[in-house]
């Protein structure tokens, strides 16, 4: 697998670092990040119509539509980009997939 485009970042916050990486490989679009617990992230994925978007290979965003997910809530979707935001209860690993 090709990876065209990569981008990571570290933020640093008051309770800790919030750390990115993302990567698009042909069609899909990856997105790792690290969260400190009790901090709210803002999470965006690029989207296209008909692509599926994951959560640890658990679905919550299909057809056009948002799949209840604890600790996660459906922002809205802005200029292309879906935009959700997530407060752990303790430090998370997320991993996101667009396809």
């Amino acid at each position: 697998m090709t990876v065209s485009k990569r981008y990571a970042c570290v933020v640093p916050t008051v309770n800790g670092y919030i750390r990115m990486d993302a990567k698009r490989t042909g069609k899909a679009f990856v997105l790792d990040a690290e969260v400190p617990k009790n901090l709210t992230a803002v999470i965006c994925i690029p989207y296209r119509n008909g692509q599926t978007v994951t959560l640890g290979g658990s679905v919550i965003y299909e057809n056009g539509s948002f799949v209840e997910t604890a600790g996660l809530s459906f922002e809205g979707a802005d200029q292309g980009y879906l935009v959700f935001s997530v407060t752990p209860a303790e430090d998370a690993s997320l991993h996101f997939e667009a396809r």
